[in-house]
C-alpha cells in the first residue's frame, strides 16, 4: 500500500461576509419612521448575506425588509405585495430624510465643542 504524499496548500481571503450587527441608531431612526407612519414592525435578525454587511465596513448602514407571502424569502416562490413594497418604500425615503437631518445637524456642531 502507498502512502499519501504531502500536499501543499496555500489560501487567500478574497472575502468576508462575517456576519455583522447593524448600528442601532440606524435601526432607532427606522423603527420610529414605522411608528410614526403608522406601520407595525420587529426587529429581526436576518441570516441570509446582505450588501449591508460590507458596506457597513466603510460606511453605517441599515436595512429595511419588507413582508414575503408566506415568509417566504430568497427563493422563486418569493412574492410581496405592491402595497408592502410602497410601505417599504415610503419608510426608506423617511428614514433617508431623517437620517440627513440628524447627521446634518451633527455636522454643525464645531469639532472643539464637541471634544
Amino acid at each position: 500500500m502507498r502512502r499519501p504524499s504531502p500536499i501543499d496548500v496555500a489560501v487567500e481571503v478574497i472575502a468576508d461576509t462575517s456576519p455583522v450587527v447593524l448600528p442601532i441608531w440606524i435601526r432607532g431612526v427606522t423603527g420610529a419612521v414605522c411608528g410614526d407612519l403608522g406601520y407595525r414592525y420587529k426587529v429581526m435578525t436576518s441570516g441570509a448575506g446582505h450588501d449591508a454587511q460590507i458596506v457597513n465596513s466603510i460606511a453605517s448602514a441599515g436595512m429595511i425588509l419588507v413582508p414575503s407571502r408566506d415568509g417566504l424569502s430568497h427563493v422563486p416562490e418569493e412574492w410581496t405585495s405592491t402595497s408592502d413594497v410602497a410601505r417599504g418604500v415610503d419608510v426608506l425615503r423617511t428614514s433617508v430624510v431623517r437620517l440627513d437631518a440628524l447627521l446634518g445637524s451633527l455636522e454643525a456642531i464645531p469639532a472643539a465643542a464637541a471634544d
